[in-house]
């Protein structure tokens, strides 16, 4: 834990950003990091700070787990679902998904129910070999909240994530990446490092160019046509190569020597 993380007022997560790198880290390992209202307030919190101080997010969490999902003792008292879905969860995972920053996640242990949709929900999700994932929802005779139906499909594809929707079954890291669920596995004594050297790497990229990427990948499964994506990539494209970060990429890779982004 860094100096910063310590600093803040956060009770369920800690919070600390050092040369460009926010990290976040579920703070419950006594409920295996199952998200409260609480948390997911300071969890957004933390990504707002972090689109003002940082260049890149990296989640992580306390073992035994990553995140178990809902605490159902908090779920089970709420009067109107509906109502806290709307109002708190699908702001939650819209804004990880559409942060500004490239997010990183690293799974240790379990991500199931929402803290897998929060796993999906981050641009990069590298897991350590021992972790397995779930979406048990079925096992409470509930559906999918916080955006899985919207992330297994097309992580995965429609009859995996049906499968995997209905049947309840959890999978290992190795399936989960061979399904595209997750981009890497490594082994578990090495998720922490690898995980911090590719967030590390990211904050120190041309995070503006990350962005528009972010958003051509995002709006490319909503596009008619080839056509239409092109004109998309033509606008973004034009907008990338006006930016400080490209002329300084052209100018390093001439001069041979390493560019200095600035996100700019």
């Amino acid at each position: 834990m860094t100096a910063a993380e310590g600093s803040t007022a956060f009770q369920e997560i800690r919070f600390g950003v050092d040369d460009g790198l926010a990290t976040i880290t579920l703070a419950r390992p006594e409920r295996r990091n199952a998200l409260t209202n609480a948390m997911r307030g300071e969890i957004r919190a933390a990504l707002r700070r972090a689109a003002q101080e940082a260049r890149a997010v990296l989640i992580q969490a306390e073992p035994p787990a990553f995140c178990a999902g809902q605490d159902l003792e908090e779920f089970r008292a709420v009067d109107n679902v509906e109502q806290m879905l709307a109002t708190e969860y699908a702001p939650f995972f819209t804004e990880i998904a559409e942060a500004p920053l490239p997010i990183i996640a690293a799974i240790n242990g379990a991500a199931a129910g929402a803290g897998l949709h929060m796993a999906l929900a981050a641009d990069i999700a590298i897991a350590g070999r021992g972790a397995k994932f779930a979406s048990p929802f079925a096992k409470l005779a509930l559906t999918p909240a916080g955006g899985g139906s919207w992330f297994l499909p097309r992580r995965i594809g429609h009859a995996r994530a049906v499968g995997f929707a209905i049947s309840g079954e959890a999978i290992d890291a190795d399936t989960a990446a061979r399904w595209g669920m997750i981009w890497r596995v490594v082994e578990d004594d090495a998720l922490a490092e690898e995980a911090r050297a590719l967030a590390q790497r990211l904050a120190a990229g041309p995070t503006g160019a990350f962005a528009l990427t972010k958003k051509l990948l995002a709006a490319s499964w909503d596009s008619g046509s080839l056509p239409e994506q092109l004109a998309l990539e033509t606008k973004i494209q034009a907008e990338a190569a006006a930016s400080a970060d490209h002329r300084e990429g052209v100018a390093a890779f001439l001069e041979k020597r390493r560019p200095v982004f600035k996100g700019e």
